[in-house]
């Protein structure tokens, strides 16, 4: 499953994990979203979705754009549409 997505912890629980870590980064405004990278580019669809907004780093994303972003299809088609989660 697509790192720090619910799909990953699932998959963990199914696996009997006993915890997860998880890395939090914070939106433009006040958000925290579960995400290890500082920008969006490797693990969402955001160069597609925003194209003009390079770096796409999160800190000058709200909360809501990032809610538009696909945080799963890069890892696999069965994970297309997972969403980056917020705390």
């Amino acid at each position: 499953a697509p790192e720090n997505t619910l799909a990953a912890v699932d998959a963990a629980k199914a696996l009997s994990v006993d915890w997860v870590e998880n890395d939090v980064q914070r939106t433009k405004d006040g958000v925290l979203v579960v995400l290890h990278d500082t920008d969006l580019k490797r693990t969402t669809d955001v160069e597609e979705v925003f194209p003009d907004r390079a770096p796409w780093a999160v800190k000058d994303f709200t909360a809501a754009e990032v809610a538009k972003l696909d945080a799963g299809s890069w890892f696999g088609k069965q994970f297309a549409g997972a969403r980056v989660p917020t705390l």
